[in-house]
């Protein structure tokens, strides 16, 4: 069975990059329908191994090694909460096999690495997670993403994607 992620798109440090706010980093990834991480390594490395290896020694942060060992597992067909900076939960299905290393353009987004997705689905606002039995509390992550362990509402977010067009 696929998993279920939560990935937290809000930057918690100051982006250096041209454009610095969390509503233009999620409105990229929304866009182009993508869940994305920081971390930018200026080398070009196509290798997503050698890029995790190259990352991880870089910038040396338990967060960071979380993320990239987490974005490393993801399979196609998995499934990631976002919450969006209204407050709106939206499922996103992967769909790439391997995260891809950023470009200039997403660099300026903070954006080291990103994931291609099949397509996003807006659920609502934590009143329409309660009607469908899920408390939001239960959606957010400290760190920048984590795996949903919980069987209960792994079954409910498969059962909302596919009960959502």
């Amino acid at each position: 069975m696929p998993n279920v992620w939560i990935i937290n798109l809000k930057d918690n440090h100051t982006n250096t990059g041209k454009y610095n706010t969390t509503e233009q980093k999620t409105d990229w990834c929304f866009e182009k329908t993508c869940i994305a991480i920081g971390w930018i390594i200026n080398d070009t490395i196509p290798d997503w191994s050698i890029l995790r290896v190259k990352t991880e020694g870089q910038f040396n942060s338990r967060d960071c090694k979380i993320a990239l060992r987490h974005f490393d597992a993801m399979k196609p067909g998995d499934l990631v909460w976002v919450r969006d900076y209204n407050g709106i939960y939206w499922i996103f299905e992967i769909k790439s096999k391997k995260p891809k290393q950023s470009d200039g353009a997403e660099k300026a987004f903070d954006i080291g690495s990103y994931r291609e997705c099949t397509k996003a689905k807006k659920i609502g606002d934590r009143h329409v997670l309660s009607s469908n039995g899920i408390n939001y509390k239960r959606l957010i992550s400290r760190s920048t993403m984590r795996p949903v362990n919980a069987d209960d509402l792994r079954d409910t977010t498969f059962e909302l994607w596919k009960n959502l067009k």
